[in-house]
């Protein structure tokens, strides 16, 4: 068997007499050897389960408590264990320390595209894409809708508890985050529980990010997730991903698509207006021709004098 717990196991020989000379085999009061079965772990939860056993083929259970793992480490029936599930408020300011540290590397980031200038006569491929994005209005629009969201009170909590200045956490005036940790440390011992939901504001109980609810980091994802989106929607007669940052390509490649048309229609047009006016050099050469025949024929030839000269 694969797995732990009661289940049964089927002891037979394949090939050879291993188990046999082992004394596996042997059943009864005068086996050679003895087999223990194997048996599930069985526990009762006060207010789970309707107080009836909870039996797993495992020692380690992690789905009767939401967001607990329970390891079993002992059977005594005789005993009640009491256990204290509380904030790890440690592991919650390591977190928010690292939320506030990525921000502001993609808020630097971003304005550092938004703002470096094109490197005259680049010679490398990174040197040529230095300013590609300067003043992007995509990148614009990205920038400070994460300013906004990280600003933007979270008003389905307690008002004492929906900005993230009243955990330590301000603004500064390039969009990027400063962390004060004595304050923020003061939040977490008062209530750890509410700064959590600061970020992540669980509405309804089920530990999903879903449309119900609320918070920081959820109105943050949220945003990325719909930026970042690859379902397809209509856009001037073609299907491209419906996330701003994700058509991005899709975009680029019509407009050097659109561009490419523009140029073979110019081609088109210069070559059809060469045509035109070599034939109309050629038709301006033959008119030429005509004339000079005519006038060839009018003016007298110095034979033609000589003989006026005489008939006079």
């Amino acid at each position: 068997s694969k797995t732990t717990g009661s289940n049964s196991i089927a002891r037979a020989d394949v090939s050879g007499n291993l188990l046999d000379a082992l004394g596996l085999l042997d059943s009864g009061a005068n086996a050679r050897a003895q087999v223990t079965l194997g048996k599930d772990a069985v526990i009762q939860i006060a207010g789970f389960n309707n107080g009836q056993d909870i039996v797993r083929a495992t020692n380690t259970i992690s789905d009767v408590l939401p967001g607990v793992t329970l390891q079993l480490v002992s059977a005594d029936p005789t005993k009640t264990v009491t256990v204290t599930v509380g904030q790890d408020k440690a592991t919650l300011k390591s977190t928010i320390k690292t939320f506030v540290e990525k921000f502001n590397a993609a808020v630097s980031l971003m304005y550092q595209r938004l703002t470096e200038k094109p490197i005259e006569n680049p010679k490398t491929d990174a040197e040529r894409k230095v300013g590609l994005l300067r003043g992007d209005s995509t990148l614009v629009f990205v920038r400070s809708t994460m300013v906004q969201e990280a600003s933007t009170p979270v008003v389905s909590l307690p008002s004492d508890m929906q900005l993230l200045a009243q955990i330590g956490i301000t603004l500064n005036n390039n969009g990027t985050l400063s962390l004060d940790e004595t304050k923020l440390q003061s939040a977490l011992d008062a209530d750890a529980s509410k700064v959590a939901r600061l970020f992540f504001n669980d509405t309804n109980g089920n530990g999903i990010v879903d449309a119900t609810e609320d918070g920081i980091a959820v109105r943050l994802k949220r945003r990325l997730d719909d930026w970042l989106s690859s379902s397809p929607t209509a856009f001037g007669g073609n299907t491209v991903p419906s996330g701003v940052v994700a058509r991005q390509p899709a975009l680029l490649n019509l407009r050097m698509q659109d561009l490419d048309r523009r140029i073979s229609e110019f081609n088109e047009r210069i070559e059809r207006e060469g045509e035109r006016l070599r034939r109309q050099f050629i038709a301006v050469e033959q008119q030429l021709l005509v004339l000079r025949q005519r006038l060839g024929a009018q003016i007298p030839t110095p034979n033609d004098l000589s003989q006026l000269k005489r008939l006079a």
